[in-house]
C-alpha cells in the first residue's frame, strides 16, 4: 500500500476502516431504496451492456454497432448483467462498491500528498458527500471514472516523483480505461508534466514519463481501437460524439444553455442524410466548426455562462433519482435531498477555496498543486463545452481533499484552544 507523504501530526484522527464502512453502508442503503430507473444516458448505457450479453454486439439498437460512446461503463454493466440475470439492483450494488474504493483512492491520495490526518478528513468529506452517494443509485457512468481516475493520480505522483517506469506505465493504463469512461480526460497527462516542470524535474526525465504514460494509455485503448478500424474503417480512439457535443455547444441557437437540436440551423439537414456513424460525427463537428469561424466574439461571450452553470449547484443526483412515474419521491423528502446536497456542496466549496486563498499554509513542496490539476483541466475543458453539475463530479474528490486539509487545520486550532483552556 502507498504509504503517506508525512508523518501523521499529533492527535488521533478516525480510523480508514470505519470512514469506508460508512461509505460503504450509505451506498448500499440508497441503491436499494432509491426509485430511480434508467433514463437519458443511463437508460442508454444500460440498453448496450443489454445488448452486449444478448449477442447483439456494442450497438445501441441491436445488430447496428455503436461507438457513440465510450465502452467501460456498458461493458462494466454487461459484466454485472451478466451474472445477476440483468438485474438493475445488482448493479446499484456493484456501483456502492465502486463508490466505496474512490473514497478509499482519495483518501490514499490526500496521504501521499498531505497527511494521515487530512487523508482521514478529506475521505471522510468525500463519504459523506451526497451527490457521490447519489449518483451510486444511477446508471452513470461517472462510477467507474472517479475511482479510475483517483487511482490514475495516485500512480501518477508516485511515478513522477520517484522517477519510476512500472508507476508511470500503470498510471496510463488506469487512465487510458478512465478515458474509455468520460473521453475528456486524455489530455490530462500534459497537466502533469507540467506539474513536473514546475518542480524543475530534468527535461529528459520529463520527456520519459511522458512516453511511459503514453505507453500505458495506449496499450488501454488499443483494443477499443481495433475493434472500431475493424467495424468502421476508420481511426476512432475514444468516441463518435465529439461532432455533437461541439454541435450543440456551438451553433445560432445557442443562447445560455446547449439548444434543443430542432432549433440548430442545418442539423436536420444532415441527420436526414442517413451518414453512417463517423460520417455523421464529422458533418457535425464540421457545423459547428464553421460557427466558430464566423462567430469568435459569441464563442468567448458564451465562456462564463458555462462555468456559471458547471459549478452553481449538485443537485443533479436527486433529479435524475427522480425519474420514475410510478415511484416519484415526495415533495418533502426531494426538497430535503436537494437542501441537503446544495448545502454540503457550498459548505465544500468554501472549505476547498479557503484552502487554496491560504496556500502559504499548503505544503511548500508543490505537491498539493497536483491536487488541483484536475479541478483546473475539467473547468478549462467547460470553457468550450456546456455542462449542468453531473460534468463536475469527477472533480468533487478532490475539491474533498482540499477541505479536508482546511477542516483539519479549523479541527487543529480548536482543540488545541480547547486543550489550553483546560490547563488554565
Amino acid at each position: 500500500m502507498i504509504g503517506c507523504h508525512r508523518k501523521a501530526e499529533t492527535g488521533r484522527s478516525v480510523p480508514i476502516q470505519w470512514i469506508l464502512l460508512a461509505a460503504l453502508i450509505l451506498r448500499l442503503v440508497w441503491a436499494i431504496i432509491t426509485p430511480a430507473q434508467p433514463v437519458s444516458d443511463f437508460a442508454e448505457y444500460d440498453q448496450v451492456a443489454r445488448n452486449l450479453i444478448s449477442g447483439h454486439g456494442y450497438s445501441r439498437i441491436p445488430d447496428q454497432p455503436t461507438a457513440y460512446r465510450p465502452p467501460a461503463y456498458p461493458f462494466f454493466l454487461a459484466g454485472i448483467y451478466s451474472i445477476s440475470a440483468g438485474s438493475i439492483l445488482v448493479a446499484r450494488l456493484a456501483n456502492a462498491v465502486l463508490g466505496t474504493l474512490a473514497v478509499l483512492f482519495s483518501y490514499l491520495l490526500a496521504c501521499q500528498t498531505f497527511s494521515k490526518k487530512v487523508a482521514a478528513w478529506a475521505a471522510t468529506i468525500h463519504a459523506f458527500t451526497p451527490s457521490l452517494i447519489l449518483y451510486s443509485g444511477l446508471l452513470a457512468s461517472e462510477n467507474v471514472a472517479i475511482p479510475l481516475l483517483l487511482a490514475s493520480m495516485i500512480c501518477a505522483l508516485r511515478g513522477l516523483v520517484r522517477n519510476h517506469p512500472g508507476w508511470l506505465a500503470t498510471s496510463g493504463l488506469l487512465l487510458g480505461w478512465t478515458c474509455l469512461a468520460r473521453s475528456l480526460f486524455i489530455l490530462l497527462p500534459v497537466t502533469w508534466m507540467i506539474w513536473a516542470l514546475l518542480r524543475k524535474v530534468a527535461l529528459r526525465k520529463i520527456v520519459a514519463a511522458a512516453i511511459w504514460v503514453a505507453v500505458g494509455i495506449v496499450v488501454a485503448l488499443l483494443p477499443w481501437i481495433i475493434r472500431n478500424a475493424l467495424t468502421f474503417g476508420r481511426f476512432i480512439p475514444l468516441a463518435t460524439n465529439s461532432g455533437s457535443m461541439l454541435v450543440y455547444n456551438f451553433n445560432p441557437a445557442i443562447q445560455r444553455r446547449v439548444a434543443p437540436g430542432e432549433q440548430i440551423p442545418g442539423l436536420a439537414e444532415i441527420d436526414a442524410q442517413g451518414l453512417d456513424e463517423p460520417h455523421l460525427d464529422a458533418a457535425r463537428r464540421n457545423l459547428a466548426i464553421e460557427f466558430i469561424r464566423q462567430n469568435p466574439f459569441e464563442v468567448v461571450r458564451m465562456i462564463p455562462y458555462k462555468l456559471f452553470y458547471l459549478y452553481r449547484d449538485d443537485v443533479s443526483g436527486v433529479v435524475w433519482s427522480d425519474t420514475n412515474p410510478e415511484r416519484p419521491l415526495p415533495p418533502a423528502i426531494r426538497w430535503g435531498l436537494i437542501a441537503l446536497a446544495q448545502g454540503y456542496y457550498i459548505v465544500l466549496m468554501l472549505l476547498s477555496l479557503v484552502a487554496v486563498i491560504q496556500y502559504r499554509k499548503l505544503p511548500g513542496d508543490r505537491r498539493w498543486i497536483f491536487i488541483a490539476l484536475p479541478i483546473l483541466y475539467v473547468t478549462f475543458f467547460h470553457t468550450i463545452f456546456f455542462g449542468d453539475d453531473r460534468y463536475h463530479l469527477t472533480v468533487l474528490p478532490f475539491l474533498a481533499i482540499f477541505a479536508g486539509f482546511q477542516a483539519s487545520q479549523w479541527w487543529e486550532q480548536i482543540t488545541s484552544k480547547a486543550d489550553q483552556a483546560a490547563l488554565a
